[in-house]
């Protein structure tokens, strides 16, 4: 029991392990290929996420992209109807541009997906944090073989 719970904490902190799961998530609801997927794996490389919680959020976040997949184009278009200047002057700026945010589904899906990650993250970080406060006199305590 001890190695399994060495091998999901690690050297980990709550904070990375939340956040971790948080980004595999939201990787995992993006369209897998395209660029603000790319952006998304390159935050997570960036950020030295802890890898098997960013792969359980992959898959968690694969079956929510299923789940939620009708959601994406009326919630883009919502979103990109509410204030057309605004993003029209947001979505013309060089870098940005070529995320193509301006489909309504590629739109809806980036905001479905961080929202997600987001919800996950508020939840998960302080039950991570008092799980590991608990347990964490524990562990120092008993030497493992």
């Amino acid at each position: 029991m001890l190695k399994i719970i060495n091998f999901l904490w690690g050297s980990s902190s709550p904070f990375r392990i939340a956040a971790s799961l948080a980004l595999g998530i939201t990787l995992g609801i993006c369209f897998v290929g395209s660029p603000v997927w790319l952006v998304i794996l390159v935050l997570c490389l960036i950020l030295r996420t802890h890898i098997s919680s960013l792969f359980v959020g992959f898959i968690i976040g694969n079956i929510f992209k299923i789940i939620l997949h009708n959601l994406f184009e009326p919630t883009g278009k919502t979103i990109l109807l509410y204030n057309e200047i605004f993003w029209q002057k947001i979505l013309s700026k060089p870098v940005i541009c070529y995320l193509n945010l301006n489909v309504g589904m590629v739109m809806g899906n980036l905001f479905i997906a961080i929202a997600c990650g987001l919800i996950l993250f508020i939840f998960l970080f302080p039950i991570l944090k008092n799980i590991h406060y608990h347990m964490s006199p524990k562990f120092k305590t008993r030497k493992l073989i």
